[in-house]
C-alpha cells in the first residue's frame, strides 16, 4: 500500500476509485499525490489529478471515468465516435513542465528523477470500457 497525501477532495467518482486503487495496489515505497498544483514559469497553476513517485521516477498521471470504447491514436482520441482531448499529451506536457523544475532544483551531477504522463481509465470502477489501440501507436 503506497503512502497517499491528498492537497485536495477528488471532484469525481473516477478519481475516488482511482486514488483507492492506486493507493492499495502500489508498493508501500510508492508515494501517491493527489490533486497537486504545478505552478508554472507564468505563475499559473497547472492542476493534476495525482503524482505517482515511485523507484524509478514519477508519473503525472491524468484520471478519466470514460465509459464507451475509447479509440486513442497517437494525435486523436475518440470516445463512442465523438472527439475527446489528447489526454496523455496534456499528462506528458505537465510531465516536461515538472522534470523542467526538477533539474532546476537538484545539484550539478546528481540525475533528475524520470517524469512519464500517463492516462488512468477507470470505465465504472474498472469495467464498462473497451479500448483498441493501433500497432503503429
Amino acid at each position: 500500500m503506497a503512502r497517499h497525501i491528498s492537497f485536495g477532495t477528488p471532484v469525481n467518482d473516477a478519481e475516488r476509485w482511482a486514488f483507492s486503487l492506486l493507493s492499495d495496489e502500489l508498493p508501500e515505497d510508492y508515494l501517491l499525490l493527489t490533486n497537486v498544483e504545478i505552478p508554472t514559469h507564468t505563475g499559473q497553476a497547472m492542476e493534476v489529478d495525482a503524482l505517482v513517485v515511485g523507484e524509478f521516477g514519477v508519473y503525472v498521471v491524468d484520471v478519466k471515468g470514460y465509459i464507451g470504447r475509447l479509440n486513442a491514436g497517437l494525435h486523436a482520441w475518440s470516445l463512442d465516435g465523438r472527439h475527446v482531448d489528447n489526454s496523455l499529451s496534456k499528462a506528458n506536457y505537465v510531465a516536461r513542465v515538472l522534470a523542467g523544475k526538477l533539474k532546476n532544483k537538484i545539484p550539478v551531477g546528481v540525475y533528475a528523477p524520470w517524469c512519464q504522463g500517463m492516462v488512468f481509465v477507470t470505465g465504472r470502477k474498472g469495467k464498462k470500457f473497451w479500448s483498441r489501440k493501433t500497432p503503429e501507436n
